[in-house]
Formats: structure tokens, C-alpha cells, sequence
């Protein structure tokens, strides 16, 4: 059970941050927030705080059905929502290579099969190309992407994306606009 030894890895880190005089009855939120201002101190990224302060969290909540804590020191503290992270931008060698891949397949498709423009290979290969092209042109997510219909491509070369942190519209240049 690799996710319960890491929660046990995270109370010992917690404990060891409180010190070990300090009982169960010991810990208040001013130790919880001092503890939280520690980890972001450290460094440790906005998923490992979270990952922490649950692990501690729950601990604090078996101890207060236990009646070991008259109160959770975590019930009176208020924690901010975390920003939405956005992705890192792919940097232009990243993308010559499978951009060059599927215009090579095209090129050879075309070589294959002449002048048939209805070949199944070779609009299967154009649609890739069409769909890798859009999702570098506006940075969209393959998931987001799968969910698109034709009721978010507005009339203004946008297009209106469903996401993980809610709804965005994102232009996209004209030559585009016969993709979707």
C-alpha cells in the first residue's frame, strides 16, 4: 500500500515539524499554520502541501471521534483556493517534430495514392495534421479538444472551450476557421 506509507511519511514530517513533546491535544491552528508557512518556505510544491496537510488533516478528525481532541484545529482555519496552473508553453523544436512527421506522411500518401483525394489514409492523415496544427495554434488541451462540437466554433474565429477550471474562449487565426 504505497499511499498509506507516504500518508505516514507525511504525519512523521508533521510531528517532527511540531516537535515531540507536543501530544495530540497539542496542536492548534497556530501550529497548523505555522507548519503550512514551513512547507511553502521550503519550497515543496502546492501538491505536496496539499498531500500534507490532509494526511494531517485526517488525523486530526480520527482523534476528535475518538474524543482525544475536543476540536479539529483544522475546523476553524480557512485555507485559499489554489491558482489554476497553467501549462507550460511548448517550446518551437519541440513541435518541428511532429509536425515535420505528419507532413511527411502526407507527402508520401499523396505520392501512394496521385490525384484521389477521398483515400481514406490520406484524409486520415490530413485530419492529424488539421487537429495538431489547431491544438498548437490555441493551446488546447487533446481532452478538450475531444470535447469540442460544432456549437463552440463561433462566428468570430473563436472557439469556446470546456475545461478543467471552467469555460475560456480562445481566438484562433482565420486560416483555421475550415478545420472544425
Amino acid at each position: 500500500m504505497p499511499h498509506r506509507s507516504r500518508s505516514c511519511q507525511h504525519l512523521e514530517h508533521s510531528i517532527q515539524f511540531a516537535g515531540h513533546t507536543t501530544t495530540v491535544n497539542g496542536l492548534s491552528c497556530s501550529t497548523v499554520t505555522a507548519y503550512i508557512a514551513q512547507l511553502e518556505q521550503d519550497k515543496y510544491t502546492a501538491a505536496t502541501i496539499r498531500r500534507r496537510i490532509v494526511t494531517l488533516r485526517l488525523f486530526c478528525d480520527f482523534w476528535t471521534q475518538k474524543g482525544e481532541l475536543k476540536e479539529s484545529p483544522f475546523w476553524r482555519l480557512k485555507f485559499r483556493q489554489p491558482e489554476p496552473r497553467t501549462p507550460d508553453p511548448i517550446e518551437t523544436p519541440q513541435l518541428r517534430k511532429p509536425l515535420s512527421h505528419a507532413i511527411q506522411s502526407i507527402r508520401v500518401l499523396a505520392n501512394q495514392t496521385g490525384s484521389d483525394t477521398l483515400d481514406p489514409k490520406r484524409l486520415r492523415a490530413s485530419r492529424d495534421l488539421a487537429i495538431l496544427a489547431f491544438l498548437i495554434a490555441t493551446g488546447m488541451r487533446p481532452s478538450e479538444m475531444r470535447a469540442l462540437s460544432t456549437k463552440d466554433v463561433l462566428a468570430t474565429n473563436a472557439v469556446r472551450i470546456k475545461g478543467r477550471y471552467g469555460q475560456r474562449i480562445v481566438p484562433f487565426s482565420k486560416r483555421y476557421q475550415y478545420v472544425s
